[in-house]
């Protein structure tokens, strides 16, 4: 009987190449999980990265963006001051009925332009829902 169990035993060579095969796996399964942990660090850069670019574009947008509304508000106050200029030398002047004139048609593109720009806006909002 105890010759059948030696029997059914593997032999020391089989038994080695068992042994071999399986420290190859494990040799295997580590270099996977080296390869893994660089493809994690790789994508953990790149997510870094877009995210910095994407900071620093919004930024750059922001800061264009106010450049422009300070130049419009510029615009805008020059002009009142050179109406106020005008109309203070219409005054001088003795012409009120001009100045009440002028008034009615600048007060027509001054409430077209707000109608215009809420009508825009409605547009907009439109737009962005569909």
């Amino acid at each position: 009987m105890a010759d059948e169990e030696d029997k059914n035993l593997p032999n020391e060579e089989v038994i080695q190449q068992m042994l071999s095969v399986q420290g190859a796996e494990i040799e295997t399964r580590r270099r996977e999980l080296e390869v893994r942990a660089s493809d994690l660090d790789n994508h953990r850069r790149v997510a870094i990265a877009s995210i910095e670019a994407e900071s620093a574009d919004r930024d750059g947008s922001r800061q264009t963006l106010e450049r422009e509304s300070t130049k419009s508000k510029r615009f805008i106050l020059i002009l009142v001051f050179m109406l106020l200029l005008f109309i203070a030398g219409m005054v001088v002047l003795g012409q009120a009925a001009a100045i009440f004139d002028l008034l009615k048609e600048v007060m027509k593109y001054v409430l077209g332009g707000f109608g215009g720009a809420g009508l825009t806006l409605v547009y907009l909002s439109f737009k962005k829902e569909a």
